[in-house]
């Protein structure tokens, strides 16, 4: 994560208990962005006494990433955990945070933003695609990329008025060949547990479960 530029010796904390420690918690974000998205490595005592001083880290660490211009900071568990946080306590899914921002924001600011996150995330150009109707209209988008541990297929909308018309298909099978013809050995994606839909394109399209997912967010800015 040093290297990729996602994490940064002064985002990394321990806490400690006289001469022993106790917790860990690290900063992370997107190679390139300079500011925190995300607390990775937590790790506590958790068989004992870990609510007062996790609690204390935390809002210490919060702390330092408002600081540091964060405006939001989430933090994921897997089960089973995987990089980079390697463990077992995890946000609300995708689909409803998207939801969520386009309630607060309003749809224009919530797509410029996640379209900015995924700007840092490494792909090539031909990799991001448009799928139009035969009558020439926008149906739906996929976006292919790279995150720091592995290829995924980053986002994969369908316009309200196409859907149902096998759309999604034909997309994530197209980002889905992007990726492997640009080397890719595997791809992951995710999708909130109530998109129904989604889920089951994904197992149509040959796609298997490996993991849940929890994603918990705070707003740091009033």
């Amino acid at each position: 994560m040093f290297a990729a530029g996602s994490m940064h010796p002064e985002w990394c904390f321990i806490l400690e208990d006289g001469e022993q420690s106790s917790g860990r918690v690290a900063l992370w974000t997107l190679p390139g962005m300079q500011k925190p998205l995300d607390l990775v490595l937590l790790d506590l005592h958790w068989d004992k006494g870990y609510l007062e001083g996790g609690t204390f880290l935390l809002r210490r660490v919060l702390e330092e990433a408002r600081e540091a211009g964060a405006e939001n900071v989430g933090h994921i568990i897997d089960a089973p955990p995987m990089q980079p946080q390697w463990q077992y306590r995890q946000a609300e899914t995708l689909d409803r945070e998207i939801q969520r921002e386009i309630e607060e924001y309003g749809p224009e600011r919530a797509g410029r933003e996640l379209f900015e996150l995924e700007k840092h995330l490494e792909h090539e150009p031909s990799w991001w695609h448009l799928a139009y109707s035969p009558e020439g209209e926008l149906a739906g988008l996929i976006i292919s990329s790279k995150n720091p541990t592995s290829p995924v297929i980053g986002y994969i909308g369908v316009v309200p008025e196409h859907r149902g018309k096998g759309y999604v298909d034909d997309l994530l099978a197209k980002g889905t060949r992007t990726l492997l013809d640009a080397g890719a050995e595997y791809v992951r994606a995710d999708t909130d547990v109530h998109n129904s839909p989604m889920a089951a394109a994904f197992r149509r399209a040959g796609y298997s479960e490996f993991a849940r997912r929890r994603e918990y967010s705070v707003k740091l800015t009033n």
